[in-house]
C-alpha cells in the first residue's frame, strides 16, 4: 500500500508504484462502477472538499484505475484540482478488486 497523489489529467505515464509520494498514473475510473453521481451530488461532494479538505484517500490500483472514490476524483476535477491524494492498492487480485464493492461483479 502506498499513499500517493494521483493525476486527473487525462494522459500522463505511470511513475514507479511503490516508489516515489506522487502517482503519475492518469486516472482511470473503472469502467463497470456501480454507483453512479449526479451532478448535485458531485457539487455537494466539491462544497465539502471545500469545507474540510480530503479527508479519505482515493483507493486506485497499480494501474491508476479508480477502486473507490469516483464521486471524490469528479468533484476534485470540479474544482479545478489536477491531482489529489489517493492510496495504491498494489496487493489485491482481480477478483479482490472486483468485490470491493456490490454490484462490481
Amino acid at each position: 500500500m502506498l499513499c500517493a497523489k494521483i493525476n486527473l489529467a487525462l494522459n500522463g505515464s505511470r511513475g514507479p508504484a511503490g516508489k516515489t509520494t506522487s502517482y503519475a498514473a492518469p486516472h482511470r475510473p473503472y469502467a463497470r462502477n456501480a454507483r453512479k453521481h449526479s451532478k448535485k451530488q458531485v457539487r455537494a461532494i466539491a462544497d465539502a472538499i471545500e469545507t474540510f479538505g480530503i479527508n479519505n484517500p482515493v483507493l486506485i490500483d497499480e494501474t491508476g484505475m479508480t477502486l473507490c472514490g469516483h464521486g471524490r476524483v469528479d468533484a476534485a476535477k470540479l474544482l479545478g484540482w489536477t491531482e489529489m491524494p489517493c492510496v495504491v492498492l498494489e496487493h489485491l487480485s482481480d477478483a479482490q478488486k472486483a468485490r470491493l464493492h456490490p454490484g462490481r461483479q
